[in-house]
């Protein structure tokens, strides 16, 4: 299968740079992640010249941003601050390799703090966080309040993450944006692409019964009202007949049956969603990106519509263009039982 070629755009701190660097590119490689951790911009460079190794060694903390052309179609990957600079040195050639983290995800983000959330929405401990770190908080978050959440030794960004997990959300920082996104809402989206089997250079799919749940309790004893929380979710049979009939236990912090139950809910279907899964590899498309759904047809039973979680661009020095993506299948369980 021939690789199609694109192009490609690089600007430093907001300069083009794109003819100065194109002469050493030995790839570009842009991973684009729905949840989780952040963004990633990786360049790597020829350096027999020792230019990027000493007159134009990266500064940390720079800015780095990156656009694909492919068929008349832009994938804009983003601004990106340079986080770490690596050189290797060989015989067969001297090599430095740029690697950059979505603009936002900056120092502060990711250092450890201690902090306690008394009496508090969600939406309100995200903003005390974003308006440390000048950000602005997009999404609608839903309206549970907390009576305390404290965030023991962990970053910014950790806190964030495990706060959007455990409420069914997906979460993002990029640029001067901190955004939550529902998950169901997200998943349950129109595909942006269709996949064939002549389309592709490898395709993976697991089906699995391991880690997938009838049921998932919640149990938290309150020392302070001296009471104990229990709340159990069934699985829908009709929506999800093939999981087994393990119970997923939950020992989490929880201060009422609300919360309570949206963990429960959001934890079963996260396990269970995963059920089917696996990666794609094909020749460079823009479309194949983080929060896209896709349609992949020819597969026999493992064609259907799935999710992606993560995606991977690679440019090569001949202009050479793939995509590569994680999947999870979606639509076995409808988001209207949730």
């Amino acid at each position: 299968m021939q690789v199609p070629k694109t192009t490609y755009e690089v600007l430093y701190n907001g300069k083009n740079i794109t003819g100065d660097i194109l002469p050493y590119v030995l790839s570009i490689n842009y991973t684009d992640r729905a949840t989780g951790e952040a963004d990633e911009l990786e360049i790597v460079l020829e350096d027999s010249a020792k230019l990027w190794q000493l007159d134009y060694y990266p500064t940390h903390g720079d800015t780095v941003s990156v656009q694909f052309f492919d068929l008349g179609r832009t994938l804009n990957c983003g601004a990106f601050t340079i986080d770490e600079v690596t050189a290797s040195f060989s015989l067969d050639g001297d090599i430095v390799t740029i690697k950059a983290l979505a603009a936002g995800i900056h120092k502060d983000l990711r250092t450890v703090k201690f902090y306690a959330h008394e009496k508090k929405t969600l939406r309100e401990i995200a903003n005390t966080i974003a308006s440390r770190h000048g950000l602005t908080v997009e999404g609608n978050i839903p309206d549970v309040r907390i009576e305390r959440k404290t965030q023991y030794q962990k970053t910014d960004l950790h806190f964030l993450q495990e706060l959007a997990h455990d409420y069914g959300y997906t979460f993002s920082v990029r640029e001067n944006k901190l955004t939550f996104t529902n998950m169901l809402e997200l998943e349950s989206k129109e595909t942006s692409l269709i996949i064939n089997r002549n389309e592709v250079t490898r395709v993976e799919v697991t089906d699995k019964t391991a880690q997938t749940y009838r049921t998932a309790d919640i149990k938290y004893h309150h020392p302070r009202k001296k009471s104990t929380i229990v709340f159990t979710k069934p699985e829908n049979e009709t929506a999800f007949k093939s999981a087994k009939a393990d119970t997923l236990v939950m020992r989490k912090r929880i201060e009422n049956k609300q919360q309570a139950e949206i963990m429960a809910t959001v934890a079963l279907y996260r396990a269970n969603s995963l059920k089917q899964e696996g990666t794609v590899e094909m020749p460079g498309n823009v479309f194949v990106l983080a929060g896209n759904s896709v349609q992949l047809t020819g597969f026999g039973m493992a064609s259907g519509k799935y999710y992606i979680t993560e995606s991977t661009h690679s440019v090569s020095r001949d202009g050479g263009y793939a995509s590569a993506a994680q999947i999870k299948r979606v639509g076995l369980i409808s988001k209207n039982d949730y």
